[in-house]
Formats: C-alpha cells, structure tokens, sequence
C-alpha cells in the first residue's frame, strides 16, 4: 500500500465524444497505474465504452443545474451534500473535475488554466439514481457532480459532471458543463 501524498504514474487511454455537443465529454478505456516493464503486459483497452450499458436516468443531454429545493424535496434522497472531510477525502477526483469545466471554458490551452489555481472547493452535491448510503453517492458507478468552487482570483464557477461506467473496469466517461 502507497502513503497517500506518494506519487506514481498512471496509464489512460481516452477519446473526445461528441455525444453531448454542449460540454465535455471524455471516455475513458483503460486507466491503471502504469507497469514498471511495459513490455512484460498487453494493452488492454481494446474494449470500446459500450454506451448501451450505462443506465438510461444517465444518458441523453446533460442536466442543468439542481432545482431549488433538491436537498429537501420529493427526491431528496438521491441528492448528497457533501462534509467537508469527505470534500478532502475526494478532492483529487473533484480538482480535476474542476479543471475539466475550465477547459471547455478556456479552450484545450493547458496553459491557459494555470493562472486560476489554486481551486477552492466550495458546495459538492452528489446525485445518484437510487438511494444509496450517503458517503457511498460519490463513489458511485454513475453518479451527477453540482460542483461550486472558485479560483484563485475570486471567480466562482458552477459546474455539472455525469460520470457514468459501462460495468468494465477501468472504463468510465466524465461529461462536463458549465452554468
């Protein structure tokens, strides 16, 4: 087992959908820490993401942002508010799911993202469809992200994120927008 602040480096492979033309869409086939002798093992991501599998409540256009009243509501329990430990448990994942909505706002530019680190996570909402444990929503296979947060110059931002799976390990997409 790694200490948590230790690094290694990670093999991935994905495409661009083109699915939902109003965001981000990535999918991932393959992602695994990377071997130590590449050559010892075969590539293994030559199963496509098979769109078909993924739960239909999690197809179709991307939502827009939670309605007033979704943590109390009539469907409350599929939403979560995330605690601020389980914020800083996740952070890695939901970091990089912010910076996913900066680039569909600031073009493919890597660069161009820099200047607005650091992010601050400010309101984590987890959508599932079912009504599953709450610390359980973010590690959902399929699951709706209602991001808040803001960069280091003051901005604040709204971001949705649909990760959905297909049931293979190693295969999930991520679809990004922004309000």
């Amino acid at each position: 087992m790694r200490p948590r602040n230790s690094s290694c480096q990670f093999e991935t492979l994905a495409r661009h959908a083109i699915e939902n033309k109003d965001c981000l869409s990535a999918i991932v086939t393959e992602c695994r820490i990377k071997p130590q002798n590449p050559d010892s093992e075969e590539r293994r991501g030559n199963n496509p993401f098979n769109k078909a599998l993924v739960d239909d409540f999690f197809k179709g256009k991307m939502p827009d942002w939670m309605p007033e009243g979704a943590l109390t509501g009539s469907n409350k329990l599929q939403y979560y508010e995330m605690k601020e430990s389980e914020v800083e448990e996740n952070k890695e994942w939901l970091h990089l799911y912010a910076e996913l909505a900066l680039l569909t706002l600031q073009g493919s530019e890597l660069k161009t993202i820099q200047p607005v680190k650091p992010l601050e996570l400010r309101k984590i909402v987890v959508r599932t469809k079912e009504d599953v444990e709450s610390k359980k929503k973010v590690k959902a296979e399929n699951a709706i992200f209602y991001i808040s947060f803001k960069n280091c110059c003051g901005r604040d931002y709204n971001v949705i994120v649909r990760r959905t799976t297909d049931g293979i390990p190693e295969h999930f997409s991520l679809e990004v927008k922004c309000c």
